[in-house]
């Protein structure tokens, strides 16, 4: 039998070699690294929840004036928010005297008023409503309009509160108020119709009229001021006026956070004389309100169509 022929050589070491290459470059070729998959974590930033005071001066009995319905509402909404809430009616605690030395303990007859709120030594109930202000984040005062102002009462709950050397001092002032960081707005509650208030009206816009609040109290203490809310034509609005109103109301509750600020002079801004404000800052003041006009919901439709019937 003739020999087997010996296997082709240059074959089998070809195929060797090209399979010793291939593995060769395979192991050559490294494997990229895997890319870093970046996981952006989206955290929600959630805002504390506000502590906020709300105090309500209206002399209706039954507590039935619409005043007191967006008084309601306001503490309703907050509350379904999560927001903390204090709060108190000046009529219904009888915290409507007139200031008087009955207000601090150990009163000093051959001192003035103002010397014994400087004292520091109020009685309680006046430092019961002090540590509710120091308390909250954002303080809501609640009023009719009567003869173009703010209810007497709320104006006198304000002079026995916020006394110098508690509330400000000649030095603590605007910024630097004791009052810095906190934020303050009036809720106005107005029988007449808008039409009567503003550039052209009878009267000035109730946003101006608050000007002894929002600026000279408010500001002056160092809270930063809101927007003025106001609600008009309510001696003329039909029910489902007045339920609609509320419920706008309830939706600017919800963004108090957000609310405009009323962007009066800055104490910087303020042009001094004698360490006493110059009358050109109040017109700046008062031009800076008239610009502003009044914030209004929902103006109720034909304020004058009343049945009597």
């Amino acid at each position: 039998m003739p020999p087997r022929a010996a296997p082709n050589q240059a074959g089998q070491t070809g195929r060797a070699s090209a399979k010793t290459t291939s593995r060769a470059t395979a192991r050559g070729k490294k494997k990229a690294p895997p890319k870093e998959v970046v996981v952006e974590e989206v955290v929600e930033q959630i805002a504390p929840p506000m502590r906020v005071f709300c105090v309500i001066a209206h002399p209706e009995p039954n507590r039935r004036s619409f005043c007191h319905a967006i008084y309601r509402k306001c503490i309703e909404t907050l509350k379904l928010n999560s927001h903390e809430v204090i709060t108190s009616d000046l009529y219904d605690s009888d915290f409507t005297q007139l200031p008087s030395l009955s207000d601090f303990d150990d009163p000093d007859k051959e001192l003035s008023y103002a010397e014994h709120q400087r004292r520091g030594q109020y009685n309680e109930e006046i430092l019961r409503y002090q540590s509710r202000i120091e308390w909250c984040t954002h303080l809501i005062l609640f009023t009719p309009l009567h003869w173009l102002s703010p209810c007497a009462a709320l104006m006198g709950w304000w002079e026995k509160v916020f006394g110098e050397g508690w509330a400000f001092a000649p030095n603590q002032q605007f910024e630097k108020g004791y009052m810095a960081g906190k934020k303050a707005m009036v809720v106005v509650t107005c029988g007449q119709d808008q039409m009567y208030y503003g550039k052209d009206a009878i009267n000035i816009s109730v946003e101006e009229l608050m000007y002894p609040l929002t600026y000279r109290c408010f500001a002056m203490c160092g809270f930063t001021p809101l927007r003025t809310q106001t609600f008009f034509g309510l001696s003329t609005a039909d029910p489902q006026a007045r339920v609609d109103m509320l419920n706008a109301w309830a939706e600017h509750v919800m963004n108090l956070e957000s609310r405009e600020v009323i962007e009066f002079l800055s104490a910087e801004q303020l042009q001094q004389q004698g360490g006493h404000m110059m009358e050109s800052n109040k017109q700046t003041n008062r031009k800076i309100l008239a610009g502003l006009g009044d914030k209004v919901l929902i103006v109720p439709k034909d304020p004058y169509a009343i049945n009597f019937d």
